[in-house]
């Protein structure tokens, strides 16, 4: 590459293009996504004296992310509690500025692989424009941390510098303390890079690998060790009371052993995932393209299995391997697969798409050269073509973000902000504090009423957990009649199947208190881009028990 003759300015513009472009997506949508309120009342409560807990009094691990609970409660205790809002800013403040770094990260990695100028183009502006990607890092998740503790291990990998254990141990600590499910992806990284051995700028065999990989997970124990003997001692268990929650419904054995028993079904669900890889969150609820699910699907597909293609590079195949593993561990290993969980595979899968344009433009390149007479024409259309397609794609994302980022503002506008005020109204119409409210979406209802959750699964009561083991299911009917909640907020589509399993439990026992209904308002939005989504969480019921 020639581009890098004045690396510090190049490194100025990638910071300042990936924090402009996070700021201005949180400024135009306000995002705030439903998880970032779970995880901050346990940081507020902690901030403000209460403990480390969601409910005053109950030591249940109710978030993921360590660094995506107490980054917001420093944030909240340095700000004197003064405004939540405030925090929020701060805490993207931090993504944006991580964002970057990231770029910069990418840009470093590139030259060290030599990548030709459009496949460090499609690497890097992938990066800025994925949806998922970018909402996440500014929504209140943890995912701009992970991303660039993702981004360094790669860096760390491949580059030839002083310290390189060390520097790989802090980026597997960073991403351990980012998300707990994060050695699934240090192990698969470290098993690639063992089977490909891609040797780039750094020779060194398998042995070099391995003592690499035994000095830097010493570096990760040290540094990840404290949380674990910290979470243990003060909840008793290491693992989020989350995990154990969504992991009721879901035998990890079985649905591994299911792909050997009915490939044809195990290949739908994969097809899931590969659907959502590049495509806005949620978007099987309807209001995008057909088409944007083929397109989406194939360049993910391709990012999985051409770790099998022999003659592809090692790096190339390396990446892939990484990919196929996370997409085996989101099938295998949760019942559904949250957008959350996409980013890491997003920027992992625009990684190995980049490396696959690289080769084929470099195999087309040597070609022309040594062609003589019409032969040049083939390589030159072929070259041709592989550039549109880049162009194409890089439009496609483009145009499918910022109908998303449109779709996203009105859901913050009108959902989430519905959300907020049925928090509000239980604040102000509960009998006491410890009045259990029964629901499913936990946070902005969850925070803003700051009374006793019952919220289903049970990601921050123990109490729905344990009935979910007694009763042998988590049917809502089942639930609601064993627990006997003060309070319930069912969207219509519950209230239905509760009807059906047990007609007289909402007639019988409870009384319709207050009607959440903001469907007049989406179905004012002419041109909605992804509207089913926003349908789902249009209206809620508040029922008071009688």
């Amino acid at each position: 590459m020639n581009i890098h003759k004045n690396d510090q300015l190049i490194y100025l513009l990638l910071f300042l293009s990936a924090f402009l472009t996070s700021l201005a997506f949180a400024y135009y949508t306000q995002h705030a996504w439903e998880d970032w309120y779970i995880t901050y009342r346990a940081s507020k409560n902690l901030a403000i004296g209460n403990g480390l807990v969601f409910t005053i009094g109950e030591r249940i691990h109710s978030f993921t992310s360590p660094l995506g609970t107490l980054i917001p409660a420093a944030l909240n205790f340095l700000t004197g509690n003064s405004s939540d809002d405030l925090v929020l800013w701060l805490y993207r403040l931090l993504n944006f500025i991580l964002r970057g770094f990231t770029a910069i990260l990418l840009f470093k990695i590139a030259n060290t692989l030599r990548l030709n100028v459009w496949a460090t183009t499609f690497l890097i502006v992938m990066f800025f424009i994925d949806l998922k990607t970018v909402d996440f890092a500014i929504n209140g998740m943890e995912t701009g941390i992970v991303i660039f503790f993702l981004a360094l291990t790669i860096y760390a990998l491949i580059t030839p510098i002083n310290f390189r254990s060390l520097l790989l141990g802090v980026s597997w600590g960073g991403l351990m303390w980012s998300r707990p499910d994060s050695f699934i992806y240090i192990g698969a990284i470290a098993i690639g890079f063992l089977i490909f051995n891609p040797k780039i700028s750094i020779k060194e065999s398998r042995t070099d690998l391995a003592k690499l990989y035994s000095a830097s997970a010493a570096i990760t124990s040290l540094i990840y060790l404290p949380w674990l003997i910290w979470a243990w001692s003060y909840y008793g268990s290491f693992i989020p009371h989350t995990i154990v929650a969504k992991g009721l419904t879901t035998d990890p054995l079985a649905r591994f052993l299911f792909i050997f028993q009915d490939p044809a079904q195990s290949i739908k669900y994969f097809a899931k995932t590969f659907q959502g890889v590049f495509l806005p969150a949620y978007y099987s609820m309807g209001g995008w393209p057909d088409s944007s699910e083929l397109i989406g699907a194939t360049f993910a597909f391709a990012a999985a299995i051409v770790c099998f293609v022999p003659k592809v590079r090692p790096i190339t195949r390396t990446l892939s391997c990484v990919v196929l593993i996370a997409h085996i561990y989101l099938n295998v290993g949760m019942a559904f697969v949250y957008a959350w969980y996409f980013p890491m595979v997003a920027f992992l899968s625009a990684f190995v798409i980049a490396l696959i344009i690289d080769q084929c433009l470099e195999i087309f390149d040597r070609h022309q050269s040594k062609s003589v007479n019409g032969e040049k024409n083939i390589w030159f259309n072929a070259d041709a073509l592989t550039k549109s397609l880049v162009v194409l794609m890089l439009i496609s994302v483009m145009s499918l973000t910022l109908s998303a980022t449109y779709q996203i503002r009105i859901q913050q506008a009108v959902v989430e902000n519905n959300r907020k005020n049925i928090g509000l109204w239980l604040r102000e119409n509960a009998s006491s504090p410890q009045d259990r409210v029964f629901l499913e979406p936990l946070g902005y209802i969850g925070f803003y009423s700051n009374l006793k959750m019952l919220d289903h699964p049970g990601l921050s009561s123990a109490e729905v957990v344990a009935a979910t083991r007694k009763l042998g299911n988590n049917h809502y009917d089942k639930l609601i009649a064993y627990l006997q909640p003060e309070w319930l907020v069912l969207r219509p589509r519950a209230i239905k199947r509760i009807q059906k399993r047990n007609p007289k439990l909402l007639e019988e026992t409870y009384s319709v208190a207050m009607d959440f209904d903001v469907s007049e308002k989406i179905a004012s939005y002419h041109n909605l881009p992804g509207r089913g989504y926003l349908e789902w969480d249009q209206q809620f019921l508040l029922f008071r028990r009688r």
